[in-house]
């Protein structure tokens, strides 16, 4: 229940601001986490099976997310964010995107390191800015188009015929 720890140094930060919680629809902490937004009384809202994660990333001027997927659509629309590594899989993608400065790696899920390293990064424009930058040099959006690219040159060319000696 990483969104639970997310939200409550979310709350410890003690920084005013809109929130909107992303969750697939077979999460299971779904209860929890609108039990828990009313709790702290924060200003989010609960988003279960987004259908269009683009406009609301598009929306957003900072994001707390997994290290996962979702990280290329954060980069490739220069999105601020602060990243959580939730599997082992994601480790060597974490420390890729940190070293070339697109997100910055949450070094723990306690509340305390998740406030005061959101409220560092709040503080500072100009590290914001550089993360939208970079993360958007790094993902331009077309990997699709490159791929179907790729794919339709494959079919298209001539195939060598087999020769049997």
């Amino acid at each position: 229940n990483v969104t639970a720890m997310v939200l409550r140094g979310v709350a410890a930060s003690g920084l005013r601001f809109a929130v909107d919680v992303v969750l697939g629809p077979s999460a299971p902490h779904i209860a929890g986490v609108r039990a828990l937004i009313a709790e702290l009384k924060l200003d989010a809202t609960l988003h279960v099976d987004v259908s269009d994660m683009a406009s609301l990333v598009s929306a957003a001027d900072l994001a707390i997310g997994a290290a996962g997927q979702t990280s290329f659509e954060r980069c490739c629309l220069g999105l601020p964010t602060l990243i959580a590594v939730t599997a082992d899989n994601q480790i060597e993608f974490a420390q890729a995107l940190v070293a070339a400065g697109a997100v910055e790696r949450l070094a723990s899920l306690d509340q305390e390191r998740i406030a005061s390293t959101l409220k560092s990064l709040v503080r500072d424009r100009e590290r914001r800015r550089a993360m939208c930058w970079r993360g958007a040099a790094l993902c331009d959006g077309e990997g699709a188009t490159r791929a179907l690219q790729a794919v339709t040159a494959t079919v298209a060319a001539p195939r060598e015929k087999a020769v049997n000696h």
